[in-house]
């Protein structure tokens, strides 16, 4: 029996490895990355006013294994919320929310949620969380009706490095159902190749374009997030207006409120990372900008950049006007069938060329 027994210890003991992380990482979707969680009350649902104020943030995880560091993002954290108080924004966009059991570290959305009244969907996508877990939130005070996400091209392994889009339909007492993505694409790592990066992050903004094309509502859209991207660069620009979308289509916020110069959001570059677009063309005469601008730009009590991101405010008014369902229909379906032109067309080009082929196109 023991010799028969043997080459199935040793197979377990080489098969461990592997299993244990995917047993892991099933319990990570299954379980933490369901983090839906309801506000015991909705504030302010019968205030009458058609107006919708929105943050978008780039936490940073900051995970290092260093006990200080653990408390300094406590201290950020706990900023955050003091800030959010003040503000009273409807919905927020997260990228970079973490959790982490070994450091005693909660969901970062949770806690944010919790301490401001508010409704969250929580989405990891990236890591274990009994280790560490990192994604994307999105925060509302009013009832989520419906949420879902997409996984975009070049993710990496299983569990790590995977890149997705949030979708959610969040229902405004006033204005009616909004539809809210949110994301975050690929980084350009230290000391690797920026065309390449770009070529993957190109390829996720079209995923993004496609997605939000397929639906089929009419209502208010928009799209926040951390595009690791410059305005200059085509994985941007294929949004900020070429000739895969109508004009008007995705109209880019900050650099309408602040007249084509909006500033950076990613202070230790001096770039600009971090975008939030109206996508709902057919609504544009309904959707009035009030107000765009930058927030966390001051230090925590103890001096330390509340993250590496600066945040994004907007307030938007909205207005009643007839709306023309068959001619957002139809620019729902020329916008798909762009997107999915493009996708196959730039299948056609290798990675590294990518980011130079979209270049050109956006001449």
């Amino acid at each position: 029996m023991r010799i028969a027994t043997q080459p199935r210890r040793m197979i377990f003991q080489v098969l461990l490895p592997v299993i244990l992380p995917t047993m892991l990482a099933a319990a990570t979707l299954l379980f933490f990355d369901l983090g839906v969680a309801r506000a015991d009350e909705q504030a302010n649902l019968n205030s009458g006013e058609q107006r919708l104020r929105i943050v978008s943030f780039n936490l940073d995880h900051d995970f290092v294994l260093v006990k200080n560091r653990e408390l300094q993002f406590k201290n950020r954290l706990q900023h955050v919320i003091k800030t959010l108080k003040n503000i009273q924004p409807d919905i927020i966009t997260l990228q970079e929310v973490s959790q982490s059991l070994i450091k005693g570290r909660r969901n970062s959305a949770q806690t944010i949620a919790k301490a401001l009244g508010m409704n969250y969907v929580s989405r990891f996508s990236d890591g274990l969380v009994p280790v560490f877990a990192e994604g994307l939130a999105v925060l509302s005070r009013f009832p989520i009706l419906h949420a879902e996400r997409k996984k975009l091209p070049h993710s990496a392994f299983v569990i790590f490095e995977q890149r997705f889009v949030q979708k959610l339909t969040i229902e405004h007492p006033q204005i009616g159902p909004v539809i809210i993505y949110n994301t975050h694409l690929k980084h350009t790592e230290e000391n690797k190749s920026f065309v390449i990066a770009e070529g993957k992050r190109l390829a996720q903004t079209l995923a993004i374009a496609e997605y939000i094309s397929g639906q089929k509502s009419c209502v208010p859209t928009f799209l926040f997030g951390d595009m690791n991207a410059n305005p200059t660069d085509p994985s941007v620009r294929i949004i900020n207006g070429s000739s895969i979308h109508s004009a008007g289509q995705y109209t880019d916020l900050f650099a309408q409120f602040f007249s084509g110069n909006p500033p950076i959001t990613y202070p230790s570059t001096f770039e600009r990372l971090d975008y939030a677009y109206l996508v709902s063309g057919w609504l544009e005469d309904q959707v009035h900008l009030r107000q765009a601008a930058m927030i966390f730009t001051e230090p925590t009590a103890e001096g330390l950049p509340v993250s590496d991101h600066l945040g994004l405010l907007l307030e938007l008014e909205f207005t009643k006007a007839d709306l023309n369902s068959e001619n957002c229909a139809k620019q729902l379906h020329q916008l798909q069938a762009r997107s999915r032109k493009w996708i196959h067309e730039m299948k056609k080009i290798p990675l590294p060329r990518r980011a130079a082929w979209a270049a050109d196109l956006l001449l």
